[in-house]
């Protein structure tokens, strides 16, 4: 209901009344005892933890605790119901989904902040969390964009970027060609249940391209070939741009974002062109946001290539923003 709110009456005090009882019962639920709950009232504490995860990603009002660092919390908060459930329950299919929710939100947090991951406990969840997964990975998830196999693809990528450069440098060069080759030859199904509408059909499996060109250009970016690269970057683009222009509307920031960065400059109008139609549909604030960065990337860029025409910006370095909620989801 808070969530509806904010989204669909502009109500603020409505929307926190909403937040603040959802969070009390909540707590109160939380406060039950831990071995006695059955899991189906996990998943439920799960799936209002999710909900307040996405509350508080910031809206156009920066009204959604931007400054107050909830978002972490209540992620932190749905990763420790997950570790009692892979100790106390047994894993079942129906919780599949929350747990795929949650992973999008850690994978991509850790993208726009490696460094808390490094700050995880050694038995943290994060890591291992897919184990429990039971269903097919190669199905493209509609919450995610994607299939289950990009996700864990995507974390594998983030946990490279952890890896000192100086210390296993023929270890991360093979993780990085076995990666390339699982993404070059990767296939992301769709659902049986998607299968019947063509049109639709036809824009998820769009959106999922979209994921794995975005992932392989991500992965170029942390782990750089220059030979390979300079070839096969291109054409990636190209790709990612002709799937852009085809879609109504990207329903997913992340790999926007990721193409974004790698175009040329010639392009960069179509970027601005798809962000003003995603901003038109979704009107929240992490477009926004995702614009801002965007451009102030270009600009980097633009400085870096006065007198040095050519020359690309690492913007991976400029990821790491003083926004506390990921502007990915």
């Amino acid at each position: 209901m808070a969530v509806a709110m904010i989204h669909y009456s502009n109500s603020i005090a409505d929307a926190m009344s909403f937040k603040l009882r959802a969070v009390r019962n909540l707590s109160i639920s939380l406060g039950n005892g831990r071995r006695s709950i059955c899991p189906s009232t996990r998943q439920v504490q799960l799936a209002a933890v999710m909900m307040l995860c996405v509350y508080d990603v910031p809206d156009n009002a920066q009204v959604f605790d931007r400054e107050e660092h909830n978002w972490h919390i209540h992620v932190n908060g749905a990763k420790e119901i997950i570790r009692r459930q892979r100790f106390i329950d047994t894993p079942d299919p129906s919780s599949d989904f929350l747990l795929t929710w949650w992973l999008y939100h850690d994978v991509l947090a850790t993208f726009n902040h490696p460094s808390w991951r490094r700050n995880e406990s050694p038995g943290s969840v994060s890591p291992s969390a897919l184990q429990d997964f039971s269903g097919d990975k190669s199905l493209i998830v509609g919450s995610l964009g994607c299939s289950v196999e990009v996700l864990e693809i995507i974390d594998e990528i983030n946990n490279m970027r952890l890896s000192s450069p100086q210390g296993c440098m023929n270890t991360s060069t093979s993780q990085r060609c076995d990666l390339a080759t699982k993404l070059y030859h990767l296939r992301q199904l769709l659902a049986p249940i998607e299968s019947s509408d063509s049109l639709r059909s036809h824009r998820i499996l769009a959106i999922a391209e979209l994921y794995r060109l975005a992932t392989l250009l991500y992965l170029q970016r942390v782990h750089p070939i220059m030979e390979d690269d300079d070839i096969t970057r291109p054409t990636y683009v190209q790709h990612a741009l002709e799937i852009l222009a085809r879609l109504d509307v990207a329903t997913s920031p992340w790999p926007v974002f990721v193409i974004a960065c790698e175009v040329d400059e010639q392009d960069r109008v179509n970027i601005l062109y798809t962000l003003d139609r995603m901003d038109s549909v979704r009107s929240i604030g992490n477009i926004k946001v995702l614009r801002d960065v965007i451009e102030g990337i270009w600009k980097q860029e633009d400085l870096r290539n006065i007198g040095k025409a050519g020359q690309r910006v690492d913007w991976l370095q400029f990821v790491e923003c003083d926004v506390p909620v990921p502007w990915f989801i």
